[in-house]
């Protein structure tokens, strides 16, 4: 574990003895991949542990582009009728996840699908921005979950739509895939479903169900070179 020793304020490998407790799984839409330049469109969340859910669309600077609109259905009107301004989604986004990260010794674990990759980066990125302190958590990729079963799993892919296809997944919300609260139910059911499937990890001490779980404490102070090298070691690993 000494390669971890450098990422030692950021990245945590769980105790194999440690039990995933309660989620909050979240998604977003955005406008494009990069963090750097593009926008959040919506960002969607729910808690089981306590039932309750977020889900706002935000006012975004830019447009959203056609090919953005066919892929997720979101148009710059809903935008602009629909949603908040984004400090104020992401101030309430934070509290949400105040309210429902810190509950005592519970370890609250947060899950998504491909979110070390992309819907993290968005997330802290806009986070810092906005000068909002992020609470410590705890991660587990329902990609990284899949990838980890693919000896098991003969889907032709990993994306979400088609594994929700291959386990056949439904959900009771009628606006279908990248709706991000359409995702968040989806990834829902999808851990459920890989977490009992044997794991075939060749690095069972870094990652393997509770050990898949990828711990960061975040907050303003952190160097987001740092971070975004953490990614990268991330991905390196899986």
């Amino acid at each position: 574990m000494t390669i971890l020793k450098k990422y030692d304020k950021i990245y945590h490998v769980v105790n194999k003895k440690k039990k995933v407790g309660k989620m909050i799984i979240l998604d977003i839409e955005t406008t494009g991949f990069d963090p750097k330049k593009d926008e959040i469109t919506q960002l969607s969340a729910y808690a089981d542990n306590t039932g309750e859910s977020f889900d706002r669309f935000i006012k975004i600077k830019g447009e959203v582009s056609s090919t953005i609109t066919k892929l997720t259905g979101i148009t710059n009107q809903q935008l602009q009728n629909d949603g908040v301004d984004e400090h104020q989604c992401f101030e309430e986004f934070n509290e949400f996840m105040w309210d429902n990260l810190v509950q005592g010794d519970t370890q609250i674990i947060v899950c998504g699908h491909n979110i070390i990759n992309f819907d993290l980066k968005f997330i802290i990125n806009s986070m810092i921005k906005h000068q909002l302190k992020i609470p410590f958590f705890r991660v587990i990729d329902t990609y990284i979950l899949a990838k980890n079963r693919e000896h098991v799993i003969s889907a032709p892919n990993l994306k979400l739509g088609t594994l929700k296809e291959y386990f056949n997944i439904e959900v009771d919300l009628n606006t279908g895939l990248h709706n991000a609260m359409f995702d968040v139910l989806v990834t829902q059911k999808l851990y459920e479903r890989l977490v009992k499937i044997p794991c075939d990890d060749p690095q069972p001490n870094i990652l393997c169900l509770e050990n898949e779980v990828t711990s960061f404490f975040v907050n303003t102070r952190v160097d987001l070179n740092i971070y975004r090298t953490f990614l990268m070691f991330v991905d390196d690993i899986k």
